[in-house]
């Protein structure tokens, strides 16, 4: 079936919508649903979730095809990153491990992340960003402004603090009264944004390329701390 998938592009993108179809439709609402966007810790969030969180009956765990704005009735918390820090650790991702992208050649095209930011505004890389998973499915990929001001998320972890965020949410929201960090190691966060190789031009690009997700960014950071204390 990959084989398939990697050779008729129509397939590809049937089965991301089959996907995201049945992603969004079998949820039940009551739950409290974590929507997982790529490369924002959400494998070590849930780790730590199902670590501590003897009783999960109350919360789900979808893949990455469920998207809020698809289900406007639903009971939600998301993770965020920065959007250029979180493209980059897509970009290494992929380049050194997972290939989850329709094109084999990806990265003999784009050896770099500067000559993909360089180029980002072209027709070749904006298609082969479109069919590579976690560096298609942005922040606005699951939630919009428009969708925000009408459904918040029940609670917000950002990854610069990830484990204290998350500490918090299993406190406030899922009454935990302690909270296991041992397998917790800081150093598996990788690809912070100062570390980025990128120039001056790249950087503009990247922040122009990503404009929406730094306004849905930026409106989630600016509501934390109304959204947390809900």
């Amino acid at each position: 079936m990959k084989n398939i998938l990697k050779r008729i592009k129509f397939l590809y993108y049937l089965n991301d919508v089959s996907n995201l179809i049945s992603g969004n439709l079998r949820l039940e609402n009551k739950k409290l649903i974590f929507a997982q966007v790529p490369r924002c810790s959400t494998s070590i969030i849930t780790s730590l979730i199902k670590k501590n969180l003897k009783d999960q009956s109350n919360i789900e765990f979808p893949t990455h095809y469920f998207k809020p704005k698809f289900n406007k009735n639903c009971n939600y918390f998301i993770s965020i990153r920065d959007p250029i820090e979180r493209f980059a650790s897509a970009y290494f991702h992929l380049k050194n491990g997972q290939f989850i992208t329709y094109y084999d050649d990806f990265f003999s095209i784009y050896p770099t992340i500067e000559k993909l930011a360089i180029e980002i505004f072209s027709k070749k890389a904006r298609s082969y960003i479109r069919l590579s998973h976690h560096l298609n499915e942005d922040l606005n990929s699951f939630i919009t402004i428009e969708f925000l001001k009408k459904n918040l998320p029940a609670y917000l972890i950002t990854h610069d603090s990830l484990l204290k965020d998350t500490e918090d949410f299993l406190k406030l929201r899922l009454n935990l009264n302690s909270f296991d960090k041992t397998d917790f190691k800081k150093e598996i966060i990788t690809t912070k944004k100062v570390d980025i190789p990128l120039s001056k031009n790249a950087l503009i690009n990247l922040k122009e390329f990503l404009k929406k997700d730094y306004e849905i960014y930026n409106y989630l950071i600016k509501e934390k701390k109304k959204i947390n204390s809900k």
